[in-house]
């Protein structure tokens, strides 16, 4: 049996890149789409959650909008959703990574 505990992947360039990389884990997206979910909710402009995912997770321009498409989307389907996470506790815990 492998062993199932995941270690964070090394970051890697890749051809065609001008930076180092590492893909997210389904867990980490889920918590970025609903950290960018929160900020939106929260009234912070897309500039300011884009500098945030910059700061934070060191992600480009391009990935935090996909992340805030995508929290867009998740929220017009099931808009009880992203209920649990209106607290200041849950929202300072996604900007901590936790």
């Amino acid at each position: 049996m492998t062993d199932q505990t995941k270690q964070p992947k090394q970051p890697v360039i890749r051809k065609g890149q001008r930076k180092p990389y590492a893909k997210a884990t389904r867990q980490q997206i889920e918590l970025r789409i609903e950290t960018a979910a929160v900020l939106r909710d929260l009234g912070f402009s897309k500039r300011e959650i884009h500098s945030v995912f910059r700061q934070r997770y060191g992600v480009e321009w391009r990935q935090a909008d996909r992340y805030m498409t995508r929290a867009r989307a998740e929220k017009a389907c099931s808009p009880l959703r992203f209920h649990h996470i209106f607290t200041p506790s849950r929202l300072l815990r996604s900007l901590a990574g936790q």
